[in-house]
C-alpha cells in the first residue's frame, strides 16, 4: 500500500521534527517539484514519504524581478528589480533540475522550517554539485561562513574563485583590492 507523501514546506514544526531523520539518511534520490529563483527548490524524496523545501547551502544566487503582491501572511510585499545575473540564476535552474531526478543531502533547518543542504543533478552529461555549478557559472556567491559548514566547502570555494579569474557573471566588473 503506497503512503502519501507529506509536505513539510507547509508546517515548520513538522519539517524540524523530519529534520533529524533527513540528516541521518545521507544522500537521498529526489525530484524536484518547483524551483524558487536560483538557490531554492522544492523536492519530494519517496523513499522517505517526504516533500520539503531545500536551500543550496553556503551559496546565494541573486534575487529575481518580482512584481508587487500579497504574501501567505496577508501582509504587501513591494515590488522588487532584480539583481544583476538573478534572472539567469532562475533561468538555470528551471532548465537544470525543474521536474528531474536529483539527489539532495539535507545539512541542517532554519527557523522557518527550510532545508538546508546540496543538491546533485545530472548537468552536461554527468552527476554535478549544483550550488558549484551555479558559483561556476557565476550565478552565485558563496555565503562567509556558511559555506565553511559545508562538507562541500572545498569544491563550492574552487567553482567561485575560477567565475571570479574569469570574471564570469556576477563577478563581471570585480577588481581585486590591492593590499
Amino acid at each position: 500500500k503506497a503512503r502519501p507523501i507529506i509536505d513539510l514546506s507547509a508546517d515548520s514544526t513538522k519539517s524540524r521534527a523530519q529534520f533529524p531523520f533527513l540528516q541521518r539518511a545521507h544522500t537521498m534520490p529526489g525530484v524536484v517539484d518547483h524551483t524558487f529563483g536560483g538557490g531554492r527548490v522544492k523536492v519530494t524524496v519517496p523513499s522517505q514519504n517526504v516533500s520539503f523545501i531545500l536551500a543550496l547551502s553556503g551559496v546565494r544566487c541573486p534575487s529575481q524581478a518580482r512584481g508587487a503582491a500579497t504574501g501567505r501572511d496577508g501582509k504587501h510585499m513591494a515590488e522588487r528589480a532584480a539583481e544583476p545575473f538573478g534572472d539567469e540564476a532562475a533561468a538555470f535552474m528551471r532548465q537544470e533540475v525543474n521536474h528531474r531526478d536529483v539527489e539532495v543531502q539535507v545539512e541542517a533547518c532554519d527557523q522557518r522550517g527550510n532545508m538546508l543542504g546540496q543538491v546533485w543533478a545530472h548537468i552536461d552529461g554527468s552527476r554535478r554539485l549544483l550550488g558549484a555549478e551555479l558559483l561556476a557559472r557565476g550565478l552565485a556567491q558563496t555565503i562567509p561562513g556558511a559555506v565553511d559548514r559545508s562538507p562541500y566547502k572545498v569544491e563550492l570555494y574552487e567553482a567561485e574563485e575560477g567565475a571570479r579569474a574569469a570574471r564570469m557573471g556576477v563577478w563581471e566588473g570585480y577588481v581585486e583590492a590591492k593590499e
